[in-house]
C-alpha cells in the first residue's frame, strides 16, 4: 500500500479538500457482496466513497465469505477518521485527494494528521500478491490446478490438447459427479 504524505500527494497533482461524512453504510443489499459506502460533502460537491467488495453473501445465503483485507480496510478507514466505533464516523470531517472534478475519490486522510489511506493501492497490492501465486508457464499451471483440485476431490484427471487444458474431476459421491473444466491454453502471459 502506498503511504502518502500531503506533500507527495500535492507533488503528484492531487488537490486536497475537506469533506464531511454525511452517511456511512455497510450493506450487502441488491448485489450479493458486502460493501462500505461513505457519503461525502465538500464545498459545492458531494460523492460516495467506497464500494469495494469486503465479503460475499446476501440475506438468505447458505454460505458467506469474508475478506481479511476488507476487514482491515474498515479498520484503516476508522483509524483515518479517528473513531473507535463505526457509527461515529457520520458527521466527522476528513480530507480527500482528487485530481479533478470528475475524479473518483480513492485517497482519504485525517483532517489534522498527515495520515492517508489509499484504497486503490491497498487492494491493488492484494491483487498483485494473488497473481504471484499463479504459475508462469502452462506445465506449472496444470500442476497448480491439479494440486488445488486434489485437495477437494477424490480423483482428478488432467489432459492437455493443443489449445486447451481439460480437467476431469470425479467427486466422491458415487463417482457420478464428473465436472469438465476447460480453459484456454496460453503460451505466455
Amino acid at each position: 500500500m502506498k503511504n502518502w504524505s500531503t506533500y507527495e500527494l500535492e507533488e503528484a497533482g492531487y488537490k486536497i479538500e475537506n469533506a464531511k461524512i454525511t452517511n456511512v453504510d455497510l450493506s450487502m443489499a441488491d448485489h450479493g457482496v458486502l460493501t462500505l459506502c461513505m457519503s461525502l460533502e465538500g464545498c459545492g460537491w458531494g460523492c460516495v466513497y467506497g464500494g469495494y467488495v469486503l465479503g460475499k453473501g446476501y440475506v438468505g445465503a447458505k454460505e458467506f465469505e469474508g475478506s481479511p483485507k476488507g476487514m482491515e480496510s474498515i479498520m484503516r478507514i476508522m483509524d483515518i477518521v479517528g473513531v473507535d466505533n463505526f457509527k461515529d464516523m457520520e458527521g466527522k470531517i476528513i480530507r480527500v485527494a482528487i485530481k479533478g472534478w470528475r475524479d473518483t475519490i480513492k485517497i482519504i486522510g485525517n483532517v489534522l494528521l498527515n495520515k492517508w489511506f489509499d484504497a486503490e493501492s491497498f487492494y491493488k497490492d492484494e491483487t498483485e500478491e494473488e497473481k504471484k501465486d499463479i504459475p508462469e508457464n502452462v506445465e506449472e499451471l496444470r500442476d497448480f490446478v491439479a494440486k488445488s483440485l486434489k485437495d477437494k476431490y477424490n480423483q482428478v484427471d488432467i489432459r492437455r490438447s493443443d489449445s486447451d487444458i481439460v480437467v476431469n474431476v470425479k467427486q466422491m459421491s458415487n463417482g457420478r459427479n464428473d465436472v469438465w473444466i476447460q480453459f484456454p491454453y496460453f503460451h505466455s502471459r
